[in-house]
C-alpha cells in the first residue's frame, strides 16, 4: 500500500483491530480520509483487489484477516 495513492503518503501505517460480537477483523490502513487528503489511487496499483473501503467507508484498508473468533465469560489471568 505504500505506493497506493498518487499524492498522499505517511510514515505512519495503522493497524486496526475490529470486534463485532464474535466476528474479527484485521485491518492495515494509511489513513488517507479523502475529506480532508486526496486519497486519488495510482493506475494499476491494486491488480489483486486487496485495497477495499473500511467499515465505515471512510478510508481504503487491506483486511489481512476476517473471521470468527473465540469467546470466553472468563478474562485474561
Amino acid at each position: 500500500m505504500n505506493d497506493y495513492y498518487q499524492e498522499f503518503s505517511t510514515e505512519w501505517p495503522v493497524m486496526q483491530v475490529v470486534v463485532d460480537e464474535d466476528k474479527i477483523m484485521l485491518l492495515y490502513t494509511l489513513s488517507c480520509y479523502s475529506k480532508i487528503d486526496n486519497c486519488t489511487a495510482n493506475n494499476d496499483t491494486d491488480p489483486n483487489g486487496w485495497v477495499v473501503k473500511s467499515p465505515e467507508n471512510l478510508t481504503d484498508v487491506v483486511v489481512l484477516f476476517e473471521g470468527t473468533g473465540e469467546t470466553s465469560f472468563t478474562p485474561f489471568e
